[in-house]
């Protein structure tokens, strides 16, 4: 069945990407809630990605930005995570959080 839709999500959007979010490995139609490795790292050090904040705490600049680094559908995983959202994760993305700890917020 994923096969299928793979197939028809790349045949009537051939240009759509979204992110893989992993799997459970025992019931594969489950998303893995634990965070990954990278994750973990991300996590623990203590340099940070940078980002810049006059931008992202502004919900209009926010938006806009969103929209010119992502198509017009998927700007919403273009946002950056600012550290009034998460003080583990700022600096990084909202795809990267879906694929290495979608379950941040379980």
């Amino acid at each position: 069945m994923k096969q299928n839709l793979d197939r028809h999500i790349q045949s009537k959007h051939p240009l759509l990407k979204l992110p893989d979010i992993p799997l459970y490995h025992k019931n594969p139609r489950q998303c893995r809630i634990a965070p990954t490795k990278e994750a973990n790292n991300y996590k623990n050090c203590n340099e940070k990605d940078t980002y810049e904040k006059a931008t992202w705490t502004d919900p209009i600049l926010a938006e806009k930005r969103a929209k010119e680094l992502g198509r017009q559908q998927h700007w919403r995983l273009k946002v950056v995570i600012t550290e009034e959202i998460s003080r583990s994760y700022h600096g990084k993305m909202m795809e990267w959080l879906l694929q290495n700890d979608i379950g941040m917020y379980k």
